[in-house]
Parts: structure tokens; C-alpha cells; sequence
């Protein structure tokens, strides 16, 4: 996590031995999750920050 002009900028890497693990996780959904776990921190933080947290 970096500052950032409109807040906080977050980045996430996921290594893979192989192509066929990187290949095999995009199958299952594994991007899409971690879009769910975006949505789901920011609200977290969302929530303390209107509680003056």
C-alpha cells in the first residue's frame, strides 16, 4: 500500500511456478476473487473511516 493523490493505491502480485498453475487458477476464478477481496477491504475501511477510526 502507497499513498495516493485520491487515497491509499493497493497492489497485489500472485506468483506461479508455471503457466499451467497461472492457467489452471484463472479457470477457477482466483482473478475474480481478488476483486472480491478489494471490495470487501475497502469497505472495511470505508466503515471505520465514518466511524472516525
Amino acid at each position: 500500500m502507497t499513498d495516493h493523490p485520491d487515497g491509499t493505491e493497493y497492489t497485489a502480485t500472485a506468483m506461479h511456478r508455471n503457466g499451467a498453475d497461472r492457467d489452471q487458477h484463472e479457470e477457477l476464478g482466483f482473478q475474480d476473487g481478488w476483486g472480491t477481496v478489494i471490495r470487501q477491504l475497502a469497505a472495511l475501511v470505508e466503515r471505520g473511516a465514518a466511524a472516525g477510526r
